[in-house]
């Protein structure tokens, strides 16, 4: 019997020809047939399987040609350029209250947590409702004066003992694998920028220095000086003007699908999804958006990004 093709023109002539012999041939018996029907039907699924892969080989380049028209990257901060190791919230804590102490402030430790847990969780919800950034001190300040003290945001103690507080966080921030190479291979070819939501930028800054990547950036927003947070369009309309490009010349990398990804789209952004310790592709698709591009690893940006462009 006639040994089937792989792909192509004769796979057609070799079908009529198994056919044929199974009409003319009594011995052709049902189990042959069966056989044969069945090694049709796999061909028919490769032949399936190949033409969706192709499809996704064309939708692939076609998402990779996109980026010739790109100009400048934007990073998010934590989560995708470095991730936040043996932190502890509880200890930071300490240190917030015992520096409210030593200055003159006498209050009750289990007094203070419940008012500051309750002045913060009012700013928080006007940060995640009306998108604008409140910095520590306020709601730090606010439980105070619910305790019967007078103070305000400015007071020297208030901020000494914020930037206690993130002593701890500022130590347990790390790059992630390839941070480094990669922002070094992108930074003579695009324009690069970071945006941070955090509520005190001098963690934002202290950071990028202590990991040695400030350098690579040549402009920083963090929520906490620019008065708005992520995902508000001003926030990247902002960006794309400080680094002097269209929201079409620039791409956005991040791990939150809400505040990184929806938020870039939303002045005409390219995106580039990277899952981290606080996000994954779980939440990406609970959030229904869709990225240009979804990545694991920073290198592949280098795949993505490089073949358009040469060095500035």
């Amino acid at each position: 019997m006639v040994r089937p093709p792989g792909f192509g023109p004769g796979l057609t002539a070799w079908k009529a020809d198994v056919l044929n012999q199974a009409r003319l041939r009594p011995q052709f018996n049902a189990s042959i047939r069966d056989s044969v029907a069945s090694r049709l039907k796999f061909l028919k699924i490769l032949c399936g399987i190949r033409k969706i892969y192709h499809a996704l080989s064309l939708l692939s380049q076609q998402r990779l040609q996109t980026m010739r028209a790109v100009k400048a990257v934007v990073f998010d901060f934590i989560g995708t350029l470095a991730t936040v190791e043996d932190y502890s919230y509880e200890n930071s804590e300490e240190k917030l209250y015992q520096s409210l102490c030593k200055a003159g402030f006498d209050v009750e430790r289990a007094g203070f947590v419940e008012a500051y847990e309750k002045a913060h969780q009012k700013y928080r919800a006007i940060r995640y409702e009306e998108l604008v950034e409140v910095t520590n001190a306020v709601w730090i300040s606010e439980a105070l004066n619910m305790l019967g003290l007078k103070t305000t945001p400015k007071d020297e103690n208030v901020c000494m003992a914020v930037s206690l507080f993130f002593e701890d966080y500022i130590r347990s921030l790390k790059l992630r694998p390839h941070a480094t190479a990669v922002l070094g291979k992108l930074s003579p070819r695009f324009a690069l920028g970071l945006v941070s939501n955090f509520t005190y930028a001098a963690v934002v800054h202290a950071g990028l220095e202590k990991l040695g990547i400030r350098h690579y950036f040549r402009t920083v927003l963090v929520s906490h000086d620019f008065g708005w947070r992520k995902p508000s369009f001003r926030v990247f309309r902002e960006i794309l003007q400080r680094l002097g490009v269209a929201g079409e010349e620039a791409v956005y990398v991040g791990d939150s699908p809400e505040e990184d990804i929806k938020g870039a789209q939303s002045v005409g952004m390219k995106t580039i999804f990277i899952p981290s310790q606080f996000y994954g592709f779980e939440d990406l698709e609970g959030a229904a958006v869709h990225p240009d591009f979804k990545i694991t690893d920073l290198a592949e940006l280098l795949q993505i990004l490089l073949p358009f462009r040469t060095e500035k």
